[in-house]
Order: C-alpha cells, then sequence, then structure tokens
C-alpha cells in the first residue's frame, strides 16, 4: 500500500540509510536460523506448524522444528549479549514428539534469563505448550491461545479488571 511505502521511507529517510530498515529489525543472532537481537533482547520466532525435524517441507512451508528452536533458544541462552528471549509465537501446534523436551529446556532456562513468550495469532496445542514453559505469556488481545485439556488462570488488570478468571 501507498502509505505503508511512504511510512519506511520515512523511518529510513530519519536514519540516513536504507539499511536502517533492517536494523529496525535487529541483528541476526550467529549460528541461528531466525533470531533477531535487538537492545539485548533474542526474538526466537515460532511460526506455523511445529514439526520434530527441519528439513525442506519446513522451510519451504514456513514450519518450525523443535530441532532448530531448541538450538536457535540455547544459542540464545548461551550468548552473554543476550539479557533477555522473546518466543513470538503464531502456531496452531503441530506434532507432539519433541515438545517436551523444548519446554523443558525453556524451563529450565528460565533460571538463566527471562523468556517471555508473546502470542500474537495463535497459541495452541504444541505452540500453547511451548508458550507456557516461560516465565510469562503476553496474549494479544485479538490472539487465540489454549488446547484441548488446557485450563488457564489469568489475573487480568485494567481499568475495567475483576481479578482472576479462568477460561
Amino acid at each position: 500500500m501507498p502509505a505503508a511505502l511512504d511510512n519506511l521511507l520515512a523511518i529510513s529517510d530519519r536514519l540516513g540509510d536504507p539499511m536502517a530498515l533492517e536494523a529496525k529489525r535487529g541483528e541476526r543472532l550467529e549460528n541461528t536460523r531466525q533470531v533477531a537481537v535487538r537492545n539485548g533482547v533474542a526474538v526466537v520466532p515460532v511460526v506455523g506448524p511445529i514439526f520434530r525435524y527441519a528439513n525442506l517441507f519446513t522451510e519451504i512451508s514456513g514450519a518450525t522444528s523443535t530441532q532448530v528452536l531448541a538450538t536457535d533458544i540455547q544459542q540464545a541462552l548461551d550468548d552473554p549479549k543476550v539479557k533477555a528471549i522473546v518466543l513470538n509465537i503464531d502456531s496452531p501446534g503441530g506434532v507432539a514428539s519433541g515438545i517436551n523436551e523444548l519446554a523443558e529446556l525453556i524451563y529450565a532456562g528460565r533460571d538463566r534469563k527471562r523468556i517471555v513468550s508473546y502470542i500474537g495469532g495463535t497459541g495452541a496445542s504444541a505452540g500453547y505448550w511451548i508458550a507456557s514453559a516461560a516465565s510469562e505469556i503476553v496474549i494479544d488481545e485479538a490472539s487465540l491461545a489454549g488446547s484441548i485439556g488446557v485450563v488457564v488462570e489469568a489475573v487480568v488488570e485494567g481499568e475495567n479488571a475483576t481479578g482472576r478468571k479462568r477460561y
């Protein structure tokens, strides 16, 4: 859209360099597939269906593999420049094999760095399992989260908050 292009060009002009658009996204974390680091925060995308192993299908279709996620999260945990990790989740779930091990890695990693799950879109099934291992889950108002058999108790904050709600 023309307005969106104008906005991108304005950002580029403001920073004096067309490469500034790339810098806004953050720097790629070395030895990872998709992790970007911005101001000491590593953003790990958990997007699309989740499978255990990466292959050509996961690359082409935009799916995620627990194998790649584990490698990327471990790299972020080990990197001293990374102070916190955000799991950027938009996944309907996927294959259950490998999810438990990945969730255990995330859960244990909370002792080393702050790990926050952000669900912007869908965080269901295996996607929700991964999210639940983090210290905190932030869910966009228009997002879907949960899974079969999951009960969530949330503290509702804000102007019209009534306290705890069970969903």
